[in-house]
């Protein structure tokens, strides 16, 4: 499905720059691209059905900056202030 949707696209995208559509074409075939493209997106985002094969994709291998790097095994200060008892 993932393929007829790329298809359908690049069909559309090649009426648009043959210029043989009329310019009322035009709109619609932007809605085409975009509708396609959309579900193409969307599809990429789901699991995989029951036997399918998983197709893995490598992880970035950059570095994470440090200030998002959070510690958990790091005690944190309780803030000042009064315990507030919450009722139960």
């Amino acid at each position: 499905m993932k393929e007829d949707l790329k298809r359908v696209s690049e069909w559309a995208k090649e009426r648009l720059r043959s210029g043989a559509e009329p310019p009322s074409a035009y709109y619609r075939l932007m809605q085409l691209i975009e509708a396609a493209d959309a579900l193409g997106v969307g599809l990429m985002a789901m699991p995989p059905k029951a036997g399918e094969p998983v197709s893995v994709v490598p992880a970035e291998s950059a570095p994470q900056p440090a200030a998002s790097v959070v510690h958990l095994d790091s005690a944190r200060p309780r803030p000042g202030g009064p315990l507030v008892r919450l009722p139960t």
